[in-house]
């Protein structure tokens, strides 16, 4: 069983380890060089991040409580940010408000949704999180393995349909960081050992 500096070594070198081989196989598939090691970097990058995240199920973590804080800044972005980027989600909010009753406008009253959600979230989201899981459960299993995986794999073709730049990641390609995504969780499995 390890504590978070076996686990933060053990994710080190497998991020090296994913780093490399993603880069080669990217290069055989694709034969170019500056995608082969963009993939290859992001999968190294995401093995490592991998192999620290079972822990978010345990309540005095690392990972858990700086999760903790990087989520509660992007509730706050978020509360304050999407009126002015997403209107028409916003809007849309608003508008299911309005369906029972609540005001007439539907930016007003969407912010006031996000608002309300938001601080919900804030105040209630870890106790919430703490009751659905528990320590050693579903974050250390090959089932959140596979699903981080998918988290990443549909991550990356997002941002390579936003960023034509990293397209590269969205497509095919972008398997190879998933399986580096995995195996970080189940280098944290094996480390737990």
């Amino acid at each position: 069983m390890g504590n978070f500096e076996t686990h933060q070594r053990a994710g080190k070198k497998y991020g090296v380890i994913a780093l490399i081989v993603a880069t080669a196989i990217a290069f055989q598939w694709n034969g170019e060089l500056s995608a082969a090691l963009l993939v290859g970097l992001t999968a190294g990058a995401y093995g490592f991040v991998a192999s620290l995240l079972p822990d978010i199920d345990h309540q005095d973590s690392i990972p858990r409580r700086k999760a903790g804080k990087l989520l509660s800044v992007v509730i706050l972005v978020a509360i304050v940010l999407l009126p002015a980027i997403a209107p028409d989600f916003t809007k849309g909010l608003g508008r299911l408000a309005i369906m029972i009753g609540i005001g007439t406008d539907p930016l007003v009253v969407g912010s006031g949704v996000l608002l309300l959600v938001g601080a919900g979230l804030l105040f209630t989201g870890g106790n919430i999180f703490d009751r659905a899981t528990t320590h050693r459960g579903f974050t250390h299993s090959l089932g959140f393995a596979f699903c981080l995986s998918l988290v990443a794999f549909f991550s990356l073709r997002y941002v390579g349909s936003i960023d034509p730049s990293l397209g590269t990641l969205s497509s095919e390609l972008g398997v190879l960081v998933a399986l580096a995504t995995a195996g970080g969780v189940v280098v944290h499995l094996y480390v737990d050992q």
